[in-house]
């Protein structure tokens, strides 16, 4: 199975460094964020299995597709092609900074609200909850520092891969039966 998960948030909210710690390139089980900031200037895409995702009665490897788009609003005509076919949404960004939770919902307005996808995964960087307007109580919302809690971090992410895909897996259910 293949899914297709949105990495969205405002710029300098981890976005590149989640994917790579996810992807396997974050050299370990640290998120390496001491390393110099370089800005993602458009779509960048990381692609990995994740293997043994367990449902109902069966496991699963899961290739994973994080597709990561820069937060700069100059993107903004880029989005649709991140939106297509999108399976989930990972909305990161950084409680600590008012504009990154403000951000953060416009994100999730566009990419998830406005959106027919199955599942949310939401991080932050730091610890604590900053409630976005709008957010409803279906998503996930995890708190998490990249530096110090990357296996929560990569085992949450299998959790909600799991989601997904059994998301997925029924509605493939209820077409075949319609």
């Amino acid at each position: 199975m293949k899914l297709k998960l949105g990495v969205i948030g405002p710029t300098g909210s981890g976005k590149t460094t989640l994917c790579n710690l996810l992807g396997n390139d974050g050299f370990g089980d640290t998120a390496n964020t001491h390393l110099p900031y370089r800005p993602t200037h458009s779509i960048r895409i990381t692609e990995f299995p994740v293997q043994n995702i367990e449902g109902l009665n069966y496991r699963l490897e899961v290739d994973c597709q994080l597709w990561e788009i820069g937060g700069s609003p100059k993107l903004k005509p880029l989005w649709t092609a991140v939106q297509n076919n999108m399976d989930g949404a990972i909305v990161l960004y950084d409680v600590n900074n008012d504009s990154h939770v403000r951000d953060a919902g416009a994100f999730f307005m566009h990419f998830v609200t406005h959106a027919p996808i199955g599942n949310v995964f939401r991080g932050q960087k730091e610890t604590g909850v900053q409630k976005i307007v709008g957010i409803g109580q279906r998503v996930r919302h995890i708190a998490v520092n990249l530096d110090d809690d990357a296996a929560y971090l990569r085992e949450e992410f299998r959790h909600f891969v799991g989601g997904v895909a059994q998301v997925l897996l029924e509605r493939e259910k209820v077409v075949m039966f319609t």
